[in-house]
């Protein structure tokens, strides 16, 4: 007897070194942050979300349920976070928050369905990942979506093994407020809901998942219309292929090398799921790989079917469930020499896909706004008319103009239809000032080919303009 509690006592002692772990990984991801979300101009997915902070809260509101139809909860946090500082550091830090709030829920989920090493190789991959890093210094809500998909899935399997209203209800809000920042990980959701009915006490799950799901539709409501009726402007982006959707995922997952680990991982889970050292956490790793399957089938399928995405943007939620399973199963790999080996593998691939591509850790945006507001500002004058061939002029270059709407002509979609219509264009501007991207042409094009091509997607507009104004083209900071 007294050996046994001298053991367990010994065993508590050496438990704190593991949460150096997430500790470290945590201040990794602050102070690289830190370091870099400052070093670019807001591309204009960040410049739109700096938009959305910058509304009235009552017109934040009407535009979040009727006609924006993602992200919807992490613009309303932005919006309060942005009452403390509108500097593009301090909106960027949000993401900060949760990567690290991300940390720490894997460390957790993972200490609680495997051992301790695995969780702190599972947090070291995490917070080393080039994806997670790349959204960690900006202004979007992939991190969000990250952090509160590990929350589903711990809430899901406290649903299963507790049969508890509470948790139910957890998880309908934390499933609602997830779905609407980031609609493809309905499919996650629906899997987690799934696998908690399948391998849980039925009887008594029925009520207090039928609460939770009562809850978590009531929540969701207000950002379902704008779901239902939204229709942006997506014929820009290329179909899905093989060849894509292999990229995407890669890029999804942190590149090659910890994709791979990663598939290495799941695949190490699915043949050891009779060894898995305790019986209580089989459901939990079916969970996890069904999440995985039923996630990405189902983007592909939506982006096929219904509307062609970003699939890797999309495919964020899977990354931390896939960092866990992975970790589960290189923990039940035995001898332990092995087991340790494997683990190891988690964080070095992370390590080694930043080392590759360290642009992809730090590229924000390739353009700098900053440098062409503040060149616009000092050379435009009356009766001149900007115009940002790419449509962003009101977010991206408005963000860091004094007061863009009297010089800027709004150009917000380069598709040639142009639903939207132009606005706050110069009638007869004296000159015109085409802003043009460094990635839209090559080099080698002539200023010719260039203002043919503009004059082809804006005819309407430029038939009676003489394009001998100014092109400003901006400058890319480093690789594409």
């Amino acid at each position: 007897m007294a050996a046994r509690t001298a053991q367990r006592t010994r065993g508590r002692i050496r438990e704190p070194r593991w949460v150096l772990a997430p500790c470290g990984a945590s201040v990794f991801v602050i102070v690289f942050a830190l370091l870099n979300n400052g070093r670019h101009s807001m591309w204009f997915d960040e410049a739109y979300s700096a938009y959305f902070a910058n509304r009235d809260f009552n017109q934040l509101l009407h535009d979040l349920v009727t006609d924006e139809a993602n992200m919807g909860p992490y613009y309303l946090l932005l919006w309060g976070w942005r009452q403390f500082s509108n500097s593009d550091v301090w909106l960027r830090s949000l993401s900060i928050v949760g990567t690290v709030a991300a940390v720490w829920l894997v460390w957790a989920v993972t200490s609680r369905w495997a051992s301790r090493a695995a969780a702190a190789a599972a947090v070291c991959m995490l917070a080393l990942n080039p994806f997670v890093l790349t959204w960690t210094v900006q202004a979007r809500g992939y991190t969000l979506v990250i952090a509160l998909t590990v929350l589903v899935i711990w809430l899901a399997d406290l649903v299963r093994t507790t049969t508890l209203t509470r948790y139910a209800v957890a998880l309908g809000v934390t499933a609602a407020v997830l779905v609407a920042t980031n609609f493809a990980t309905v499919f996650i959701v629906i899997a987690a809901a799934g696998c908690t009915l399948a391998f849980g006490d039925r009887e008594k799950l029925v009520r207090p998942l039928g609460i939770g799901a009562l809850v978590s539709s009531i929540l969701f409501a207000p950002f379902g219309y704008a779901f239902l009726t939204n229709r942006s402007q997506v014929s820009w982006i290329p179909e899905l292929t093989v060849q894509r959707f292999i990229s995407s995922t890669n890029m999804a997952l942190g590149g090659k090398f910890t994709s791979a680990t990663l598939a290495i991982g799941l695949l190490v889970l699915l043949a050891m799921l009779a060894r898995l050292r305790e019986p209580r956490v089989r459901p939990v790793a079916v969970m996890l790989l069904v999440s995985i399957v039923t996630g990405v089938v189902g983007l592909v399928l939506v982006s096929i079917i219904v509307q062609p995405l970003f699939v890797n943007r999309y495919l964020i939620g899977i990354l931390p469930i896939a960092t866990i399973g992975a970790a589960i199963g290189f923990d039940a790999i035995r001898p332990p020499r092995w087991h340790v080996a494997a683990l190891a593998l988690l964080p070095l691939a992370a390590l080694v896909g930043a080392i590759v591509r360290p642009s992809s850790t730090t590229q924000t945006n390739l353009e700098d706004y900053r440098s062409a507001a503040r060149l616009i500002e000092a050379s435009v004058t009356d009766g001149d008319a900007v115009i940002d061939v790419d449509g962003h002029t009101s977010v991206t270059l408005g963000r860091y103009l004094e007061s863009p709407d009297s010089i800027i002509a709004l150009v917000p979609t380069d598709d040639r239809a142009n639903p939207y219509g132009l606005r706050g264009l110069v009638e007869e501007p004296s000159r015109v000032w085409l802003v043009l991207r460094g990635t839209s042409f090559t080099t080698s094009e002539s200023a010719t080919s260039r203002r043919s091509w503009i004059t082809s997607l804006y005819p309407e507009v430029l038939k009676r303009w003489e394009l001998d104004g100014v092109t400003l083209e901006l400058r890319s900071h480093g690789r594409a």
